[in-house]
This record gives C-alpha cells, sequence and structure tokens, in this order.
C-alpha cells in the first residue's frame, strides 16, 4: 500500500494545484479513514475530471461551476480515501436525495464548504457515518440558525452558557445536525427535520450532546442521545459521528 502522505501529494499535483493542504485527520479506529484538503474553484476546469479520473454524471453537467468544484473536489479526495483504505478507487455516484452512492462495501460521508473539503470512509459497512463542515456563521445566516435549525431551549441555552462564544456555538449545533442526519439516514431511509434533535447541554471540549426529540426508528427511538465530535479551527467548525448501525 502506497504511504499516505504520497497518495495526497500525487493527487495534488495532477490536480494542479486545484486541491492543496490535504492531510489525513486523526481517527481513533485504524478502518476509518478521514481527509480534508482546500480547493480553488478558480483553478477548476472541464479537463480536470478525466485527469484526476473522477466520473462528472450527466446531471451536473449544466451545474455552475461552483457546483461541479465542489463535486470534483469531494469525489477527488473520496477517491484518495480509497486508495488510503487500499481499495481499488471506484466512481462514487449521486443518489436520488443527492446522497453519495458509495461502492459496495464502503461506508461513508462527504462535506464541503467555501473552499474545504472533508471526507470520512470505512470498510466496516456496520458502521454509520456522519461529516459536516461549516464556516462559522454572522448576520442574516447565524439568524437564519437560531429561528430555523434551534428550538427555543437550544437558543437559551446557547446565550446562557460562556463556554465559547455564541455564534460559534449555534454554528455548532447546526453542523451537528447535518452530521447526525447523514450518519442516521441510511438507517432511517426519509428526510427529518432539524427538530428531530435537540442540544442536551454546554459542550465539552471537545464533543457535544445531541438528544432525539422525536423517535425514527424502533432502534433510534425519542431520548437516545449521540457525542458528536468537533473541532473549529481558521473559523471553521467540523462535526463528524461514528456509531454502529442499529440494523445491524
Amino acid at each position: 500500500m502506497l504511504p499516505v502522505e504520497q497518495i495526497l501529494r500525487t493527487c495534488q499535483t495532477r490536480s494542479n494545484e486545484f486541491l492543496h493542504q490535504l492531510q489525513i485527520l486523526e481517527t481513533s479506529d485504524a478502518s476509518v479513514v478521514s481527509l480534508i484538503g482546500r480547493y480553488e474553484t478558480g483553478r477548476f476546469h472541464e479537463d480536470l475530471f478525466s485527469v484526476l479520473g473522477v466520473h462528472q454524471p450527466e446531471r451536473l453537467a449544466k451545474a455552475v461551476v461552483k457546483r461541479r468544484a465542489e463535486f470534483l473536489a469531494g469525489r477527488s479526495l473520496a477517491q484518495a480515501a480509497l486508495t488510503v483504505l487500499g481499495k481499488v478507487p471506484e466512481p462514487v455516484s449521486i443518489g436520488p436525495n443527492r446522497e453519495p452512492v458509495w461502492p459496495k462495501g464502503i461506508v461513508g460521508s462527504i462535506t464541503h464548504s467555501k473552499g474545504r473539503c472533508v471526507v470520512c470512509l470505512s470498510d466496516r459497512i456496520e458502521l454509520l457515518i456522519g461529516l459536516d463542515i461549516e464556516n462559522v456563521a454572522g448576520g442574516p445566516a447565524l439568524d437564519s440558525i437560531f429561528h430555523v435549525a434551534l428550538s427555543s431551549d437550544e437558543a437559551d441555552l446557547i446565550r446562557q452558557q460562556s463556554v465559547m462564544p455564541q455564534e460559534t456555538l449555534a454554528t455548532l449545533v447546526f453542523s451537528a445536525k447535518e452530521t447526525l442526519f447523514k450518519a442516521l439516514f441510511p438507517a432511517v431511509g426519509r428526510f427529518f427535520g432539524f427538530d428531530y434533535a435537540e442540544l442536551k447541554s454546554a459542550p465539552s471540549d471537545t464533543t457535544l450532546k445531541l438528544g432525539l426529540t422525536k423517535s425514527l426508528t424502533p432502534e433510534l427511538s425519542k431520548g437516545h442521545c449521540f457525542d458528536i465530535g468537533f473541532s473549529v479551527n481558521g473559523g471553521a467548525v467540523l462535526t463528524r459521528l461514528v456509531l454502529p448501525d442499529p440494523r445491524r
């Protein structure tokens, strides 16, 4: 198996610096690979799909450049992660709900926001994985989080706590709910809203706890809690959840 650094360096070089600052994130499980990097929309061009060996779905051909650039970045990083796992870097297509469709025997999650991209993959199919990255919100975006993504109890808790700035924690809770949705969607099989989960207490340095406010499945019932890992760096928050699939 090639060293991770060589895999990432090759991917970055072939992309003509469209991808850069690629690195591996530490995980507690050797079967879980998480990669992070930056991408430059201004350096995107159509030929990079062929150069990087990424299949561009027909439904994406007429999308705006921003959407095609983030798709290319995510799938390129996903194929690098497959290589790190010792797998053939097969295409990762788009499902009917815009979810990534992983090769057989792989589970994972992809996220991107404003030039940042992260993937997390595993060949342990008994796992569920969720991942989300967001820039810390301010102004109208922060107002929208408070009004759309948070309950009144969550908003009160965020305003009363002193662990971190309100805008950072509000963004973290929004991101954690996105991560929870991505992780649980394969087990639930349907959309569910922000109101299905609620922040239970002020976060620790690296985790925050969300609890289900409504039952999703017999195994994922009201009151079930999830400890979602997070980091805050460079004005962005990253949340991640890896847990056993309750269906297995």
